[in-house]
């Protein structure tokens, strides 16, 4: 089981060039992928506010993604939000912290191109 990050989920469903080489091979050879729901949160809020422009609407691309082969689109529940409360981690942003506990509650391995994230979460890579 493989955890993406937000930015690795949208570089893998639009910008596969952007997906390091490890990355890439991660994925395509995982037999499960976990996205957590909170990246639809973080993609949503994004594209509200103008930050990010993607190729079709919010409530599509989560559609999109209960269809894809291997991928688990995972709920956020009171387990994942207690893991994130009790992350002994500096970092506040809500979604590296829910998309972290996700990974450490799965003891998935965590892709992400984030510093802060492969810093925090030993099972990371990009």
């Amino acid at each position: 089981m493989i955890v993406l990050d937000t930015v690795t989920l949208l570089f893998w469903m639009f910008e596969r060039v952007r997906l390091s080489t490890s990355a890439e091979k991660t994925i395509s050879q995982a037999d499960r992928i976990a996205v957590s729901s909170i990246s639809m949160w973080e993609i949503g809020d994004k594209v509200n506010n103008g930050m990010l422009l993607i190729p079709l609407p919010v409530p599509e691309l989560a559609e999109r993604l209960e269809h894809v082969d291997r991928l688990d689109l995972l709920a956020v529940d009171i387990r994942t939000w207690l893991k994130a409360l009790e992350l002994d981690w500096t970092h506040r942003h809500p979604a590296d912290r829910t998309i972290g506990a996700t990974a450490a509650l799965l003891a998935g391995l965590l892709l992400t191109p984030d510093t802060r994230i492969q810093e925090f979460h030993a099972r990371s890579i990009w």
